[in-house]
C-alpha cells in the first residue's frame, strides 16, 4: 500500500502544502506525527496550537488516521495561540536585532500582556538611535526574547529589567503580529470565478458577484464570498494594498485549482446580496483564535459542559434529542422540522448546543434566525450558545451573545457592531432580579445591569454560571508557608482553590501560584469577623489551618456560599 496524503491551505498567503504519511503508522503516534509535519511544512512556532479546518463547513477536523484517510478535499491550517499574551504564530515572524550601543534608542509600553515598541528615541544631535538605525524595527513591534529568554507571560517590570542589562552585544528578538482574523479560503476549480474586483481607499476588494446562470449563484458567492470582501492572497502571493493590476494578473491565470484567501471587510453587508441555502449554512473563520479559558487542548476531545460524552454524539442521537422538543411542547412541529434540517446540514452552532445538551441555546437559535449576521464577530471554533435583546441602564439597546468560548458580547442593536466583551472567567457575580427583569453581572472593573424581556434573566444566569468561578481578593491570616500573611487574589475552580499575588497574574502562563484541593476539606466560618477557616488534609500534619478574611460582608457571603455548596455536593463525578 502506498502513502496517504492531504492538501493543506495556508491562510497567510494562500499557498498549499501536501502532508503525507505511511498507512502503517501506529495510531497512538499518528497525531503527533502529522502535527510535527504541519509545523515543519508551515514554519509554525512552539507558541501555537495546530489544527485543521474543513473548508466545506468550517469545522475542526480530528487528526486521526481514519478521518484524514477519507478526506477528499483541501483542508485549511488553523493556528491557535497557547497564551493570552501576544506571541508569534510562525517562526518567520520573528527577527533579531543585536545592539552594541549602551542606549537602545527606543521606549516601550505594555499592551495585551506583552511589551511592545512605543517610539524611537534619537540622539541629542538628531541622529537616529540604535533601534531606528537597524532598519528592521517598527513601532508596535513586540519584544519576544532578550538574550534568548522569552518575555511572553512576564510582567512589564521584569521585561524592563531584562532590557536594562549592561550586557553587550545584546540580542533582542522581535516579531510583528500578523492580522489573521476574518481570513477564509476558497478553492476555485472551474474556469469562471463569477466575481469582479475593484479597489477602495486601501485594498483590492470584491466589486460584484455575477450569477453563473439565471437563478443560480456563481461559484464565488456559493462558497461564501461577499461583496466588499478583501482579496488577501492568491496561490502563495499576498496582495498588499492597492495592487489592482497584480491582482488581475494573478486571478486571470488558468491554473486550477486556484486558492484565493479573502478577508472579511468591516463594510461587508450583514446579509448576502442574494439569499441562498449555501450561504446561510456557511460562516467565515479566522486562522487564529484565543484558546478557551477552560484551557482544553482541542474542542473535539471533550466538552466542559458535556462531561466528554456529548462531543461523540451520532447524528441519529442528535435527531432523537431534537424530537424531545416536540414531545414536551417546547418547540412546534414546524420548528422541530427546521431544527432537524439544521442538524442534517451539520450547522456548527446547533450541533455544538445539542452535543452540550443546552436546551436554552437550541431554542434561542431556532427562534433567532438573525443570529447568523454575527458570524463576523466570532472566532475560529466559536459558536453562539444563547442570544437575545437587552437594554443597558434602560437606555442603550444591545444584543447579548453568550458563546462557547466562554465570553459575553454586547452588540449594538442598531449597527450590529461589537461594543463590549465580558470574559466569563472574569465574572465575579452573576444574578437576576426577576421582579425587574434584570440580569446583574459584575467583574473586578465594572458592573452591568441588563434588562431582558425576551429570554428571561433566570435562563441567562443558568447559562452563564457553568463558565464562571468564584474569585476575589482575600486576606490570608495564617499559614505563611502556603501563601504568606498578605492579601492575595483567590480563584475557586471546581474543588481547587488557587491564590495569586496579583489579580493580573491569573491569566499569565507560568505565573507563580499556590493551590489546595478542597474535596475533603472542612470549612469553619465566623460571620462577625468575616473569616472562614479551611482545614484540608495537607494541613493536618502541621496542625494548621488556612484562615481567610473577606473585605466586606458581600464578599464573605459570596465565598461562604460557594464553599458550603462545594462541601455539600462532595467530590464531582468523573
Amino acid at each position: 500500500m502506498g502513502t496517504c496524503s492531504i492538501r493543506v491551505i495556508d491562510l497567510d498567503d494562500a499557498s498549499t502544502r501536501v502532508i503525507s504519511w505511511d498507512p502503517n503508522v501506529p495510531d497512538q503516534v499518528f497525531e503527533s506525527l502529522i502535527e510535527s509535519q504541519l509545523r515543519a511544512a508551515f514554519g509554525v512556532s512552539d507558541e501555537a496550537w495546530v489544527d485543521l479546518i474543513d473548508t466545506y463547513n468550517s469545522s475542526i477536523v480530528n487528526i486521526t488516521k481514519d478521518v484524514l484517510a477519507h478526506v477528499q478535499h483541501t483542508l485549511c491550517l488553523c493556528l491557535s495561540p497557547k497564551t493570552e499574551a501576544l506571541a508569534p504564530m510562525k517562526r518567520s515572524e520573528v527577527f533579531e536585532v543585536v545592539f552594541t550601543d549602551r542606549a537602545l534608542g527606543m521606549t516601550i509600553r505594555e499592551h495585551n500582556d506583552s511589551v511592545i515598541v512605543n517610539q524611537f528615541k534619537r540622539a541629542q544631535n538628531g541622529a537616529a538611535g540604535a533601534a531606528e538605525a537597524s532598519g528592521k524595527i517598527q513601532i508596535d513591534d513586540v519584544i519576544y526574547k532578550v538574550q534568548g529568554a522569552r518575555t511572553v507571560g512576564r510582567s512589564y517590570d521584569t521585561v524592563v529589567q531584562m532590557l536594562q542589562t549592561q550586557t553587550r552585544p545584546l540580542a533582542i528578538q522581535f516579531f510583528r503580529p500578523f492580522e489573521r482574523n476574518g481570513l477564509f479560503a476558497v478553492e476555485f476549480r472551474g474556469t469562471s470565478l463569477n466575481m469582479t474586483i475593484t479597489t477602495d481607499d486601501v485594498n483590492v476588494i470584491v466589486k460584484d458577484l455575477p450569477m453563473a446562470h439565471p437563478n443560480i449563484v456563481g461559484y464565488a458567492e456559493a462558497h461564501g464570498v461577499r461583496q466588499f470582501d478583501i482579496i488577501h492572497a492568491v496561490d502563495g502571493e499576498i496582495i498588499r494594498g492597492l495592487e489592482y493590476n497584480r491582482a488581475i494578473a494573478l486571478l486571470s491565470r488558468p491554473t486550477r485549482p486556484m486558492v484565493v484567501v479573502f478577508a472579511r471587510s468591516k463594510m461587508s453587508p450583514q446579509t448576502p446580496s442574494r439569499s441562498t441555502g449555501v450561504m446561510t449554512s456557511r460562516f467565515s473563520f479566522a486562522s487564529t483564535v484565543a484558546p478557551s479559558p477552560r484551557g482544553s487542548r482541542r474542542g473535539s476531545t471533550g466538552s466542559a459542559l458535556s462531561g466528554g460524552d456529548g462531543e461523540s454524539m451520532l447524528v441519529e442521537e442528535m435527531l432523537e434529542f431534537c424530537e424531545g422538543f416536540a414531545t414536551d411542547g417546547t418547540l412546534t412541529a414546524k420548528e422541530v422540522d427546521g431544527l432537524r434540517e439544521m442538524v442534517l446540514s451539520m450547522r456548527a452552532d446547533v450541533c455544538s448546543a445539542i452535543k452540550r445538551k443546552n436546551r436554552n441555546a437550541v431554542v434561542a437559535i431556532v427562534r433567532s434566525p438573525t443570529m447568523r449576521i454575527w458570524d463576523n464577530l466570532l472566532k475560529t471554533r466559536e459558536s453562539i450558545l444563547l442570544a437575545g435583546p437587552v437594554t443597558l441602564k434602560r437606555k442603550k439597546r444591545y444584543h447579548l451573545l453568550l458563546t462557547d468560548h466562554e465570553r459575553l458580547l454586547l452588540v449594538n442593536r442598531d449597527t450590529n457592531l461589537l461594543e463590549d466583551e465580558i470574559m466569563c472567567s472574569q465574572i465575579v457575580t452573576v444574578s437576576s432580579r426577576t421582579k425587574f427583569q434584570e440580569l446583574l453581572i459584575s467583574t473586578p472593573k465594572a458592573e452591568y445591569v441588563l434588562v431582558d424581556n425576551f429570554i428571561s434573566p433566570v435562563i441567562w444566569v443558568r447559562a452563564i454560571l457553568p463558565f464562571t468561578c468564584t474569585q476575589g481578593m482575600l486576606k490570608v491570616a495564617s499559614s505563611r508557608r502556603f501563601i504568606g500573611s498578605k492579601k492575595r487574589y483567590f480563584v475557586l475552580q471546581g474543588t481547587r482553590l488557587t491564590g495569586y499575588k496579583k489579580e493580573s497574574m491569573v491569566h499569565q502562563v507560568g505565573a507563580k501560584s499556590s493551590s489546595i484541593v478542597l474535596a475533603d476539606a472542612t470549612i469553619e466560618s465566623d460571620p462577625k469577623a468575616l473569616t472562614f477557616a479551611i482545614n484540608a488534609p495537607e494541613f493536618q500534619q502541621s496542625g494548621k489551618k488556612l484562615i481567610l478574611t473577606a473585605p466586606s460582608s458581600r464578599e464573605f457571603n459570596k465565598w461562604i456560599t460557594a464553599l458550603n455548596a462545594l462541601t455539600r455536593s462532595g467530590p464531582p463525578s468523573a
